[in-house]
């Protein structure tokens, strides 16, 4: 009990400290309670941005912070107005991606580098939150499944849970310690598990290992001899019981599954890779545009990458060019958080969330440009 009286009262102290980055922490992350309540995802991000435009108008914006993240928000607007008024047509896409570059800008211009603390913990707090909600639903059965695997609230997908259980690990990281650590890493690991979000599972297993890194590190000069009996208590499990790891690994990753498993060609995503770069090859400049697989009829990629370079031909390669310089320049001043992101290249090479308001992705690129910007003088004087 005194460990969540003092997470309490450090919840609590956050909160006062700084309330523009915490309150923001808890808007980004609120739309899986949109899933949970069935409000349609469109009037919720509608919400969101109300309530983000309120902080604006209170608390002003970093000037260093919206010219970071102005040529990203360019470049998906010149796909987006080739999407929508050269191929017309798709206005919920169009609108979708006009709502996410909208958010991006201000949750950027409203975060410095010394927020993103409080805002990825108060993040990692309601992320939490919403894992212990879905295993008390799973628990009675009001989670629905489709063929043994449970989908997200509501029938959503489970692969768009277990992303955004997987992003609210990586916040889980970087904000908790100790017991807070253990609680929140199985409440969310045992919701990726149930919906049986594989790249989200290796991301949970990543997070766990950086932790118990950071944690040998810290031990100084006993660090030696703690990676020495790690490793031989790893060694000895190993040669005692192969045939028994082998066989959970199987059944965990469903390796063997004649749907999932490793004869299906990543599930199918060898062919969607091929479709997504034959979509790229036939208009290698602009992409097809953000609605391109609906209009064709064909399935996504399964692969950000390739997410990006089908949707948006040449622009999405400036545009990972501009994010590899960003994360260049937080590498020189928040190593550390770097670190804590990296699991997530395992969803960017297995899952297609590109341009999307769901914590992943949208939370990694609020923190690269908050972390990448210049320091400035802020527009306003509110702070």
């Amino acid at each position: 009990m005194k460990v969540f009286r003092r997470a309490l009262a450090a919840t609590a102290g956050r909160l006062e400290q700084n309330t523009k980055a915490s309150l923001l922490g808890l808007l980004d992350a609120s739309v899986c309670l949109s899933y949970l309540l069935a409000i349609p995802v469109p009037i919720w991000y509608a919400a969101i941005l109300f309530g983000k435009a309120l902080l604006i108008v209170r608390y002003g914006a970093s000037k260093s912070g919206f010219l970071q993240i102005a040529p990203f928000i360019t470049l998906i607007s010149i796909s987006l107005i080739y999407t929508e008024y050269l191929e017309g047509g798709y206005f919920d896409e169009a609108f979708n991606v006009a709502g996410f570059i909208l958010s991006l800008a201000i949750s950027a211009s409203l975060l410095r580098r010394t927020d993103i603390q409080p805002y990825l913990y108060f993040m990692a707090l309601l992320g939490t939150t919403t894992a212990a909600l879905y295993l008390i639903l799973a628990l009675f059965n009001l989670i629905p499944d489709h063929y043994g695997r449970l989908m997200f609230f509501n029938g959503s997908h489970p692969n768009l849970g277990g992303e955004s259980f997987a992003m609210f690990l990586i916040a889980t990281i970087v904000s908790f310690r100790g017991l807070l650590f253990w609680l929140a890493w199985a409440l969310l690991t045992a919701g990726i598990f149930m919906m049986q979000a594989r790249a989200a599972l290796l991301v949970a297993i990543a997070v766990l290992g950086l932790y118990l890194w950071r944690k040998f590190k810290s031990a100084g000069r006993y660090k030696p001899m703690l990676a020495m009996l790690i490793f031989a208590g790893s060694a000895a499990l190993i040669l005692s019981s192969s045939d028994i790891i082998l066989t959970s690994t199987e059944n965990i990753f469903l390796m063997s599954d004649e749907s999932r498993g490793v004869g299906t060609g990543f599930v199918g995503r060898e062919d969607r890779w091929n479709q997504a770069l034959n979509l790229f090859y036939e208009n290698p400049f602009l992409g097809g545009g953000f609605a391109a697989f609906d209009k064709t009829g064909m399935l996504t990629p399964h692969n950000y990458f390739l997410a990006g370079i089908s949707n948006m031909g040449m622009i999405a390669i400036f545009m990972f060019i501009y994010l590899g310089y960003c994360i260049w320049r937080v590498k020189s001043t928040d190593n550390h958080i770097l670190i804590a992101f990296a699991p997530l290249l395992i969803l960017m090479i297995f899952n297609d969330r590109f341009i999307n308001m769901n914590p992943y992705p949208f939370t990694a690129y609020v923190v690269i440009f908050a972390l990448s910007a210049r320091t400035r003088k802020r527009v306003s004087h509110h702070d």
